[in-house]
């Protein structure tokens, strides 16, 4: 067997798993939906504006798409508003909250 093609993340999501790894994330586990919720409710309302500006900074298309509804993309405006408004600590379940996952390009914290 050879190997054909191989493609490595998204650049943006690695800065965005290098910076929730400076805000304690383990990001060997940022896949795990109820790890990222424990982790995301144990934080300040300063360190989640924190995680929210750097998925902004650091957008990808795929990230726009999840606001997107029936456009391919999305705007990067649209994208920073649907961010800085998605619900922090008052989340209550998975559905509240779609959680990273580095492995798949990475969802946006959403509502």
């Amino acid at each position: 067997m050879r190997k054909v093609a191989e493609q490595p993340p998204p650049k943006e999501a690695m800065k965005i798993a290098e910076h929730l790894s400076s805000l304690g994330f383990n990001v060997r586990l940022l896949c795990s939906g109820k790890y990222m919720l424990r982790k995301l409710h144990s934080l300040s309302r300063e360190h989640i504006d924190a995680v929210k500006e750097a998925f902004i900074k650091y957008g990808h298309p795929r990230f726009m798409k999840s606001f997107s509804g029936k456009m391919p993309f999305g705007s990067k405006e649209a994208y920073a508003e649907e961010v800085r408004g998605a619900p922090g600590k008052a989340c209550a379940s998975n559905e509240d909250l779609q959680l990273p996952n580095v492995d798949k390009g990475l969802s946006v914290l959403g509502k």
